[in-house]
C-alpha cells in the first residue's frame, strides 16, 4: 500500500503550512523515483515519505524552515541516505 496523504501529513506535521496539492504533487514524484525496486520491503514508505520531505524543504515552500541557505543539507535526504544504506548495503567485487 503506497504512503498516504494522511499519514505524511501525520509523520512530518512541519509542514502543515504547506498546500495539499504540494505536498500530494511531493509524495506522487518520491514514489516515482523510489518505485521500480520492490527490495525496499517495509521500508517503502519511510522511504517515499523522507524523499517527499526532502523535495519540500528543498523548494521554495520550505524556505522557512531552513536556517541557512538553500544550498544547507537537508535532514530529510541525510535520513533517506542512511535508509538507503541500510536497504541496500554495499557489495564489495574483488
Amino acid at each position: 500500500m503506497p504512503l498516504s496523504f494522511s499519514t505524511f501529513r501525520d509523520r512530518f506535521d512541519e509542514f502543515s503550512q504547506i498546500t495539499d496539492a504540494t505536498i500530494e504533487a511531493a509524495i506522487a514524484e518520491a514514489e516515482l523515483e523510489v518505485a521500480g525496486t520492490e527490495d525496499w520491503g517495509d521500508r517503502r514508505d519511510a522511504a517515499i515519505g523522507l524523499q517527499a520531505a526532502h523535495k519540500l524543504w528543498s523548494s521554495p515552500h520550505g524556505a522557512t524552515m531552513r536556517l541557512e541557505s538553500p544550498e544547507e543539507a537537508s535532514p530529510y535526504l541525510d535520513d533517506y541516505n542512511k535508509l538507503v544504506r541500510k536497504t541496500f548495503p554495499a557489495i564489495l567485487v574483488i
